[in-house]
């Protein structure tokens, strides 16, 4: 209890120093990060130890019995019987002969891509229905949905991961230049940021989402309703940034997306960048935080990704993989991609 009650100190002292000072850097956000996630291993050491020895015997028993159906072959008849509970109502399994039974859609949406997924389910959408087309159909609703998204993105700022003016500023030739697209950039928290932090970058910069976009002025930033399905308006900007989206859908929409964008950089190959902010994934060992957030990217069809899914979905899009700048204490980072 002792070291809970320790975690949970740590925890709110960050929090609160960030939010009294202000401080949205990257490694604010990820020493924040890894304090939740030490809280969230300590409370479930403790509910272990609650557990006691007995609940561990029988959780033991548990799965010593389900290896030893996996590789003996467990009794049909057992089967038979569990099998009568299993199929009652909507579940996991349907009864679909004489001891013959199949998955239900509910588990299905789990195993390979679909354009359904709970969330679509639990609404009733129609086919080819997403998270977002259900939102534009209220506008509360919708400014719901923004605030949401920009109260996560407050705790994965983008600013301090990449370094903006050193990256873009040569390549800047005039004020014309568009210096940065922030393709579905929401109420434009991640684009004022970047405005604000690179001083040097006088150029333009575009915040792109769809007509449902932020009315308010933002000084200095330019504001263009665009879905980021059809072909890019805006060519040859030195860096498209598009954060928080790719991970609410599945590949071949992430494809899709990114193919658009590789085609907007063709007319300045030479410059031209992607960046994509998101969580990269390690290939083992990630934390709980990213544990859940992949979890609650299944329910609306998405996913986290490791760099190696990256590569792969970038190489199907006709880019390529520069660099992945990592923040410091967490797996937030921008995925920088050129085209081939």
């Amino acid at each position: 209890m002792d070291q809970v009650s320790t975690a949970a100190d740590e925890f709110y002292k960050l929090s609160s120093a960030q939010q009294s000072e202000g401080n949205q850097s990257a490694v604010a956000g990820g020493e924040l990060t890894q304090a939740n996630s030490a809280l969230s291993m300590k409370i479930i050491n403790l509910l272990h130890a609650v557990r006691g020895p007995a609940e561990m015997v029988f959780a033991q028993v548990e799965n010593i019995t389900t290896e030893f159906a996996a590789e003996t072959g467990a009794d049909k008849e057992l089967i038979v019987r569990l099998m009568r509970s299993a199929t009652q109502g909507y579940g996991s399994f349907a009864e679909v002969g004489v001891e013959t039974y199949a998955h239900t859609p509910f588990p299905e949406i789990y195993l390979v891509p679909q354009t359904h997924n709970p969330l679509t389910r639990a609404h009733k959408l129609p086919e080819g229905g997403t998270m977002w087309s259900h939102a534009d159909q209220d506008p509360q609703r919708c400014r719901d949905v923004n605030g949401m998204m920009e109260a996560g993105a407050q705790a994965t700022p983008v600013l301090g991961i990449y370094p903006f003016e050193t990256e873009l500023g040569p390549y800047v030739e005039d004020d014309e230049t568009v210096v940065l697209v922030d393709v579905g950039g929401g109420k434009c928290h991640a684009t004022r940021q970047i405005r604000e932090g690179s001083p040097g970058l006088k150029s333009r910069m575009i915040l792109q989402d769809r007509p449902l976009i932020d009315e308010k002025d933002l000084p200095g930033i330019e504001k263009m309703a665009h879905d980021f399905f059809p072909p890019q308006p805006v060519k040859g900007a030195l860096a498209y940034c598009i954060r928080r989206c790719l991970h609410d859908w599945d590949d071949e929409n992430v494809v899709r997306i990114l193919q658009r964008l590789a085609d907007a950089m063709k007319d300045a190959r030479d410059r031209s960048r992607l960046l994509i902010v998101e969580m990269v994934l390690p290939p083992q060992g990630a934390d709980v935080t990213a544990g859940c957030y992949d979890m609650i990217m299944m329910c609306i069809g998405g996913t986290e990704r490791t760099e190696k899914q990256w590569v792969s979905l970038l190489d199907r899009a006709g880019l390529k993989l520069k660099k992945t700048w990592s923040a410091k204490g967490g797996p937030n980072a921008v995925v920088e991609a050129w085209l081939k």
